[in-house]
């Protein structure tokens, strides 16, 4: 089901940005755009019911293993499914509808190449209160519902296996879980950018919002299939089988790369900072000594991020043979997706209208008190 609504996703997409992109066909009629907005935000909805239900499956079949199929009968799937799907449809419903009865008297150009209901309303020339409070409200009775359901299911699957006598066992309990946690991981990863980028990023570049867009809904349909190829026996026996060679050459050569390159910009980038912070220390103003080092702390952030996780995933796939195999894939999925994620965050966590808003957030309590 998971592969059915990543696929939903490509479909309902990628029209459109062909569209644009190959044809400059840039025109697109109200009923088709809704309709399109309806089935996006729709399936991002079923994603996190699928992802809910794949970790009850894997509760049951780790935590109760004996009563598995009796509870998890074909029926009882289907009626999970449908349940997925009907709470998905249900809940856009109400905003899409209110979107054909909306006048539209400002610009009719969307930011995106797809539509997407956040990017309607804006063009709308009436009250849009109740279509921007309650995609909120969707989102925090359901994706996070579903967010904190999954996280307690896994606590009692980590209780569960840590009882487990066997070391071998508990890795192998463990390991069937990995994909899973990978794919939550993805999807929960780029909602939670995707929404602090659109509630506090008023003032971020249009092309932020634009790409962190097209990385929500492209990126997890790319990245699951992946992740799940990776685990089949089959391809990494193929793996396995191309490089039955000498591979000397390959082996070193990486490491050659590694000292001559990234370890040498960073002792560049070290030297710099050395020579930054002399000049720094020669400014008699501790203001202005501040504010000259206040410049560098997102970049000093972003550098830690990521020699943080070459170092440890270099260690672990040069010293770690006889660590599980869990904890590679785990470190590689961080490697390549933890900088990616965080460098924005860190940049526009610094950025003052960003500042603002977030104060004026968490003030808003105390001001009504």
């Amino acid at each position: 089901m998971l592969a059915a609504t990543d696929l939903g996703v490509t479909l309902t997409t990628m029209p459109t940005v062909l569209g644009v992109l190959w044809l400059n066909h840039r025109e697109i009629g109200h009923v088709a755009c809704f309709s399109q907005a309806y089935f996006i935000h729709t399936l991002s909805i079923v994603e996190s019911g699928v992802l809910l239900a794949m970790a009850y499956d894997r509760f049951m079949a780790i935590c109760k293993p004996l009563r598995y199929t009796s509870i998890l009968t074909d029926t009882r799937v289907m009626k999970i499914g449908l349940g997925v799907l009907t709470r998905a449809g249900l809940s856009i419903m109400p905003i899409i509808i209110r979107l054909h009865w909306f006048p539209y008297c400002r610009s009719h150009v969307l930011s995106h190449a797809f539509c997407l209901h956040q990017d309607v309303i804006k063009l709308a020339c009436a009250d849009i209160t109740f279509n921007r409070l309650y995609p909120v409200v969707v989102v925090f009775a359901m994706v996070l519902l579903d967010f904190f359901i999954i996280f307690f299911s896994y606590v009692l699957i980590l209780k569960t296996v840590m009882g487990i006598a066997s070391r071998v066992e508990r890795a192998k309990a463990l390991n069937t879980c990995v994909s899973h946690i990978c794919c939550i991981l993805v999807f929960y990863i780029t909602v939670v950018g995707l929404t602090f980028i659109h509630r506090f990023g008023k003032h971020i570049p249009h092309v932020v919002h634009i790409t962190m867009s097209y990385i929500y809904f492209l990126f997890p349909p790319f990245m699951n299939p992946v992740i799940y190829s990776i685990k089949t026996k089959q391809i990494q026996m193929d793996v396995i089988k191309l490089a039955c060679a000498d591979i000397t050459f390959n082996r070193l050569y990486p490491v050659m790369v590694v000292f001559a390159m990234v370890l040498l910009d960073f002792f560049i980038i070290f030297f710099s900072y050395v020579l930054i912070l002399k000049t720094v220390m020669g400014i008699a103003s501790r203001v202005e000594r501040a504010k000259a080092l206040n410049t560098c702390v997102s970049h000093i952030c972003c550098i830690l991020i990521f020699y943080i996780t070459v170092i440890g995933l270099t260690f672990i796939h040069r010293f770690g043979k006889h660590i599980p195999h869990v904890v590679h894939i785990t470190m590689s999925y961080i490697y390549f997706l933890f900088p990616p994620f965080m460098n924005p965050v860190i940049y526009s966590i610094k950025t003052k209208q960003i500042q603002m808003s977030m104060i004026h957030l968490f003030s808003l309590p105390s001001s009504r008190a």
